[in-house]
């Protein structure tokens, strides 16, 4: 399937498709929400490297390892060649300490971007129902004079 102008437009400005049902106040939260989502990934792909082929990469590994451990990839050749990326990947980041010093510091950009900043806002955007409020909400829930 092939996404409209106008189903592109809906995805870049309110990160989803519309269903057309959606009242003033709803099309408020989302487009804000949307707004801020799109401000913190770069510093988050400054800290962690947050691109969507890191994501998806890392989706695939964890799809892969979990469809092994249960039970639904039984082709002994394919769980040997995974268990070997694994393992290669594992010795090439350095071992146990190198990977939980980077899952640290991931946890840390995720903690100071999304965590304290972009869903603090979220839900102050979500418990709201001023437009003109919800407008002036910034990351780290930060509310502005004036829209922003």
């Amino acid at each position: 399937m092939s996404l409209t102008d106008n189903q592109i437009f809906e995805l870049n400005i309110y990160g989803k498709l519309l269903t057309g049902d959606e009242t003033e106040l709803e099309l408020a939260k989302l487009q804000r929400i949307k707004y801020l989502k799109n401000k913190f990934r770069p510093n988050l792909e400054a800290i962690i490297g947050d691109t969507p082929d890191n994501v998806a990469d890392t989706v695939r590994t964890i799809i892969m390892g979990m469809a092994i451990a249960f039970g639904i990839e039984t082709d002994q050749a394919l769980i040997n060649g995974y268990n070997s990326y694994i393992a290669s990947m594992y010795e090439g980041y350095g071992g146990g300490a190198s990977v939980l010093s980077v899952i640290a510091g991931t946890s840390a950009g995720l903690q100071q971007e999304v965590v304290s900043s972009y869903f603090i806002a979220k839900n102050m955007i979500e418990n709201s129902n001023d437009i003109d409020y919800i407008n002036r909400v910034d990351l780290y829930g930060v509310v502005s004079e004036t829209n922003i």
